[in-house]
């Protein structure tokens, strides 16, 4: 599976859920099973597939290759972020205050509480700790 097959993936995925649509209400494209696998970057799909999925979703597939640049880059910016600020707290150089500032560069709640875990852990505030890595654990949407 290529890379962009995966950034196609998580923009159906992405621009399913902004639209309000379950797996199901897809059906008449591709198995619910087979279509979180594909959003997931697990398979692919076909062309007429994924074509039927862009009408659906009105994503223009002239616009696609577009699209997934943003997306490739907005992610390589949030996983920069990410490992720069848990550098940081590893260097002990990070602090609650910043946090503010890392939001603006990585969208993921779980993501966002798991650094905060993290930076509690490695001031032994086992506590907050506890409590911030609980949330990660029981997060609805595992969007790291």
């Amino acid at each position: 599976m290529e890379t962009s097959d995966y950034f196609i993936g998580y923009l159906v995925r992405k621009t399913r859920q902004e639209l309000g649509l379950n797996l199901k209400e897809l059906a008449e494209v591709a198995h619910p099973s087979t279509l979180s696998k594909f959003e997931r970057g697990l398979c692919t799909l076909g062309k007429d597939k994924l074509e039927q999925l862009y009408s659906i979703l009105n994503i223009q597939s002239k616009e696609v290759p577009h699209i997934l640049n943003k997306l490739k880059q907005n992610q390589a910016t949030q996983y920069f972020a990410f490992h720069g600020i848990e550098s940081m707290i590893k260097q002990n150089i990070y602090s609650l205050a910043r946090f503010k500032e890392a939001a603006n560069y990585i969208s993921s709640t779980t993501s966002l509480l798991y650094l905060k875990a993290k930076y509690y852990f490695s001031r032994d505030k086992l506590e907050k700790a506890h409590q911030h890595y609980t949330e990660v654990i029981n997060a609805s949407e595992h969007d790291y």
